[in-house]
């Protein structure tokens, strides 16, 4: 797959649609979604791989949740990390609601990088990805495709590698 090239709004939709799929626990709205694209498991099944990969159960036995504070060797959530998140928010004047999650989870952050792509500010999009995202996405992204057991999530893992690459080499 690739990231559609006609304009920054495009990329910001990829952004958001990236941050939904990491950040919505499935249920039966979002396993009908999933079989309008050809996915097709049942919502006990998903919701099991979405704990498992997202939810961070028992250390050696699921991922660490998605938290960039975690992900960068941090002992707890809402660290330094997240700290530093927040004021960047701050700085780029992004109007986030973290009734979802903490604002260092992989999702908030992609929601943050679509915004930066529909107000299309080039110097904060580069600021944002090299300081925050690449330093933990990417390896995040791995590891959960060789741990899923889910074919959705897999995709899922190696289309938002795919999608940093492109625009990495575009900045």
């Amino acid at each position: 797959m690739e990231l559609p090239q006609n304009n920054e709004i495009d990329k910001a939709k990829t952004f958001f649609l990236l941050s939904y799929f990491f950040i919505k626990k499935p249920d039966k709205d979002f396993v009908e979604k999933l079989k309008n694209l050809n996915y097709f498991f049942d919502e006990e099944e998903i919701l099991k791989e979405y704990t498992y990969l997202f939810r961070g159960l028992k250390e050696g036995i699921s991922l660490p949740p998605p938290y960039e504070s975690l992900w960068r060797g941090e002992e707890t959530v809402y660290g330094n990390y997240t700290i530093d998140v927040l004021k960047k928010y701050k700085k780029y004047k992004l109007k986030i609601d973290f009734e979802e999650e903490l604002p260092d989870h992989i999702g908030i952050e992609l929601k943050a990088m679509g915004l930066l792509f529909y107000h299309k500010n080039k110097e904060y999009q580069k600021e944002f990805l090299e300081e925050h995202i690449l330093r933990w996405v990417p390896n995040y992204c791995i590891e959960m495709g060789k741990k899923t057991r889910n074919i959705f999530y897999k995709d899922l893992s190696s289309y938002t590698i795919e999608i940093l690459k492109e625009i990495y080499n575009e900045a």
